[in-house]
């Protein structure tokens, strides 16, 4: 019984680590961690400079997946509301979209290689081709 017990708490702990999102920027980015606030201003379009100046590139996924649910959902946001910023954001010519990408894969392919870049992407997911600076449950 304690063994089953010892073995349903490991197999939780795994679960809830696999159930995370990495939010990632692009090794260059000065910044070495980010609170949930930011990534939510950066995202929200209200930040779209770095500290050091340089330019935001954010990466959103198109469609829905488990990455983007849980990402929203951890910046108590809603897609729609977001597409809404975004779209006012487009068309007074503050800001402009996102770029959508299909996979976590070419999250980090796209964030590598994009100056001053940030995306999500389920946490076991992240690679050393990024630098990750917030983790979301």
């Amino acid at each position: 019984m304690k063994n089953l017990l010892i073995l349903m708490a490991f197999l939780g702990l795994t679960l809830s680590a696999q159930a995370q999102v990495a939010v990632v920027v692009n090794k260059n980015v000065a910044e070495s961690s980010l609170t949930k606030e930011t990534v939510k201003k950066i995202f929200e379009l209200n930040q779209l400079r770095w500290g050091n100046g340089d330019k935001i590139a954010v990466f959103d996924m198109k469609g829905d997946g488990p990455s983007k649910d849980k990402f929203y959902e951890a910046l108590g946001v809603s897609v729609s509301d977001l597409r809404k910023i975004w779209m006012r954001m487009q068309l007074t010519g503050e800001a402009k979209a996102p770029k959508g990408v299909k996979s976590d894969a070419e999250v980090i392919q796209q964030v590598s290689t994009t100056p001053g870049a940030i995306g999500f992407v389920m946490a076991d997911q992240a690679t050393d081709a990024v630098k990750v600076v917030l983790t979301l449950p």
